[in-house]
């Protein structure tokens, strides 16, 4: 797993193409969520946004030649990687793991 954790920190290109391929997985379109969090960790609030962004904007675009609702795209990476990028920037912040899951709950619980 650390060899894929360095691929992914390695270059934006890797980055992207990651929060890309995985946010398009019905089923495990979490895992965006945790490439997500890595990169806020690794790389910094910033660099993890812009990478965010730039899989935004690919995935619009392939969207946009698939015949798929952008609406629908950025649904589905908002409602990803917006809690993934504020539950990893308490991570990063506080480097407290269990005020970070009491956060999460206290998200659930409000969005539910």
């Amino acid at each position: 797993m650390q060899g894929v954790a360095a691929w992914l920190v390695a270059s934006p290109l890797h980055a992207v193409l990651a929060l890309a391929a995985t946010i398009s997985l019905a089923w495990f379109s979490f895992l965006s969520g945790v490439v997500l969090v890595l990169l806020v960790l690794a790389k910094g609030v910033r660099a993890a946004a812009l990478d965010a962004l730039m899989a935004g904007g690919l995935m619009v675009i392939v969207g946009f030649i698939a015949g798929v609702p952008q609406a629908t795209i950025v649904q589905g990476a908002v409602a990803i990687w917006v809690p993934a990028m504020l539950l990893g920037t308490v991570l990063a912040t506080t480097r407290s793991l269990t005020l970070t899951l009491q956060l999460t709950v206290i998200i659930a619980a409000v969005v539910t």
